[in-house]
């Protein structure tokens, strides 16, 4: 069972979200991992997620829901819908046509005269025509009736295949805390004593648990079974039963506490009937850790985490000859939590290859995590998404956690090397956000017949805003610098950072054009005419397209906006500098002012 897709509009902080989770052309999910400051909808993204597999197992095994019979994991409220809007809509699509899908607007149905702005057009539509004329809210599930839809039948078929999929499959949630719920949990609904349990499947009925509370004592004292039956097949010269090879999970459990401990010699014991404890030791039969109890909280959570995920595979009736057999979805909320940067740039990432056919979503605000994705995924082989709005990271942006990573390592020396990095060339320098950044420009340069504006000067893409921004830090300015070379920073429109000053370096941020169809970065500058050509060349350019109200100065007016693909950001631009014409490049005339007039501010006469 594997999330497809989801789309949030107007809950929280994110105002607009679409992400189609990515496999690799053998058709195995990709890890994602959504990044974002505090408050960005991390969590909350993952809430819809949760809520639809908590709802799809309850469907499954109706004797053993996880919330109240005919109610939902998450909470709905109004406190949801995003400041300044009317409603909010979210839909997550899974395997085998599963689609769960929730609107709720600010006011009842039969209180507003016509659609609220915003749903026109776009997948909500669908949900408000179903929706009450009392109502403000409409839950849309195939999985079981509901009291906002009582009518709606119970599609069998698909509880069936839930049913087969639950049997055969994982599919977990850790929370941030295993004790803590987090506040879109609605409370009220979940059943008693939400615990991670081991036992018999019956028909309609399992003790596997969705939301994965389980300790590292429960996990013990599955091991204790795994052991039993590993050594009476060793032992008995027994085979595996029905592909219940206890061995090969015996030696997966094994390859779960080598990962984390980072070393190819670790075995497991058990210890004597007088102090039975589970312990590893290495091939010599010394002592590793004498008790696995006795590790580190950070090592602990690691095997906890991987271990449920076997354990839960275990507990499934689908057969196991390696951790590449375990199938599912696994959900973690701040996968970095407690971990030595160690564990979160080399062991997470490790522990997540072993295996290859679980969709793992996760959060994290670790730049070393990332790094370590990067080093034994490499950057395709993973989906980096930033919240809130769900962009996609490319390349040039991830360059930055690398930074991120030299700075924490070399706080002392950063400064430096940036200041020593600008004076190496004597020219005055340009930093530019990125590389399409530098490419437009130097192509709006050429067709609008400016290139004297940038004759003399050094362009260089950063890497992203944030490189950028930590260029500008290490920009520090001395009593030299009037007379010193030229150093200019153009920021995207979208930036929170406006001009300033520090001697011969200068920030300058690019005037957005609120008129133009895509709402930040370079893009903003591209007319709405010239992304029509761009997509009757190739639709795929755009994830969507949307209609939205702002606020201006005289008037409210209504605009289309428009939304780049991450991974198509550098087609787009390579697409347009080869074909666009200079009324294409019309709004980058305000870019070669803006360096003109800066360098000349400095300068006192042409750069």
């Amino acid at each position: 069972m594997y999330a497809r897709r989801i789309q949030i509009t107007n809950y929280g902080p994110i105002e607009r979200l679409d992400i189609e989770f990515p496999f690799d052309a053998a058709g195995r999910p990709k890890p994602v991992l959504l990044v974002g400051e505090n408050g960005s909808g991390k969590t909350l993204l993952l809430s819809h997620i949760v809520n639809v597999l908590v709802t799809a197992k309850s469907a499954a095994y109706p004797d053993s829901p996880e919330v109240r019979n005919g109610k939902v994991y998450k909470v709905r409220s109004n406190t949801y819908i995003k400041v300044g809007q009317s409603h909010y809509f979210a839909k997550v699509d899974f395997d085998n046509d599963l689609s769960v899908g929730e609107i709720r607007t600010r006011l009842r149905k039969n209180e507003y005269s016509e659609m609220p702005n915003g749903i026109a057009g776009t997948e909500a539509a669908d949900l408000w025509s179903k929706m009450a004329p009392d109502r403000n809210e409409y839950y849309d599930s195939p999985l079981a009736s509901h009291p906002l839809n009582p009518l709606a039948p119970v599609d069998q078929g698909v509880v069936d295949k839930l049913a087969s999929m639950f049997t055969n499959q994982c599919a977990l949630y850790f929370p941030s805390s295993r004790f803590e719920d987090p506040a879109w949990v609605n409370d009220d609904n979940v059943t008693p004593d939400i615990r991670y349990l081991s036992g018999r499947q019956y028909v309609g009925s399992t003790e596997r648990r969705v939301i994965a509370s389980s300790t590292f004592r429960e996990n013990q004292n599955w091991l204790f079974h795994v052991l039993l039956d590993h050594f009476g097949q060793v032992l008995l010269g027994r085979q595996p039963d029905r592909g219940d090879d206890a061995s090969a999970m015996f030696g997966a459990v094994g390859h779960v506490f080598a990962t984390v401990l980072r070393r190819d010699d670790v075995l497991v014991g058990y210890g004597s009937r007088r102090g039975r404890a589970l312990s590893l030791v290495g091939q010599d039969q010394t002592d590793i850790v004498p008790n696995v109890s006795q590790m580190s909280s950070g090592e602990a959570g690691l095997v906890t985490l991987f271990l449920s995920v076997l354990r839960d595979f275990d507990l499934s009736r689908a057969p196991f000859s390696g951790t590449k057999d375990v199938r599912g979805i696994v959900i973690v909320d701040e996968a970095d939590l407690h971990l030595h940067v160690a564990h979160q740039r080399n062991v997470l990432p490790s522990l997540i290859a072993l295996f290859p056919n679980i969709q793992f979503i996760v959060t994290t605000h670790s730049p070393l995590f990332v790094l370590g994705m990067s080093n034994v995924f490499g950057e395709d082989g993973f989906d980096l998404r930033r919240l809130p709005d769900g962009e996609q990271i490319g390349s040039e942006e991830f360059s930055e956690f690398g930074n991120a990573y030299q700075a924490f390592a070399e706080t002392r020396r950063y400064a430096a090397e940036m200041r020593s990095a600008i004076e190496r060339v004597s020219n005055p320098v340009v930093y530019l956000e990125g590389p399409t950044d530098v490419k437009y420009v130097k192509r709006a340069a050429d067709v609008l017949q400016r290139t004297t504006v940038l004759d003399g000067i050094e362009i260089i893409a950063a890497g992203g805003e944030g490189k950028l921004k930590k260029f500008w830090a290490g920009a520090l300015p001395s009593s030299a610098d009037r007379d010193g070379q030229k150093v200019l920073f153009v920021a995207d429109c979208d930036s929170q950072q406006g001009n300033q000053d520090k001697g011969r370096f200068l920030w300058r941020r690019i005037t957005k054009v609120e008129a133009n169809p895509v709402g930040k970065g370079i893009e903003n500058l591209l007319a709405k005419e010239t992304l029509e050509k761009a997509r009757e060349h190739d639709p795929k350019f755009f994830a969507e397209v949307a209609r939205v109200e702002r606020e201006l100065p005289d008037r409210r007016a209504i605009f289309d906006r428009w939304t780049v693909k991450g991974e198509r950001k550098v087609d787009l631009c390579d697409w347009l500098c080869e074909n666009g014409s200079a009324e294409d490049f019309q709004h980058f005339e305000a870019v070669l002012d803006l360096i003109q007039a800066a360098l000349q501010d400095v300068t006192g006469g042409d750069p």
